[in-house]
């Protein structure tokens, strides 16, 4: 855990060296392949997730329901979780997200048509 404290602290201060300020975030502890905990971190208290999507979810709504900016090393995918999973407009536009959006239904509509050739 005194790992963690020291990396919020770097983080705290690079930002700061930006003009930026910390902005809700989820952290990971231990193996990539399987954490043993999740954390929501927001104004430097540490909320526990019980898995990946629960923490997503918190951290989204912490950030809609305080009005908090998006870090800008991870804007593009909350704004893609924004508008095409939790259904709000009115965000900012990206390019890069409309693109996958696309992409994504493309996908979709393919899988589907081959699903019924295969019937």
């Amino acid at each position: 855990m005194a790992d963690l404290e020291t990396m919020l602290v770097k983080r705290k201060e690079k930002l700061r060296s930006y003009g930026l300020t910390c902005q809700p975030l989820i952290i990971t502890v231990g193996d990539p392949t399987s954490f043993s905990a999740i954390y929501v971190i927001v104004n430097e208290v540490k909320y526990a997730a019980s898995n990946l999507i629960g923490a997503v979810d918190m951290c989204f709504k912490v950030h809609y329901a305080l009005n908090a900016k998006y870090s800008p090393e991870s804007e593009t995918v909350w704004v893609f979780l924004q508008k095409f999973f939790y259904g709000i407009k009115g965000c900012k536009h990206f390019v890069t997200v409309e693109v996958v959006w696309s992409d994504i239904l493309i996908h979709q509509k393919s899988n589907v048509e081959d699903s019924s050739a295969d019937e």
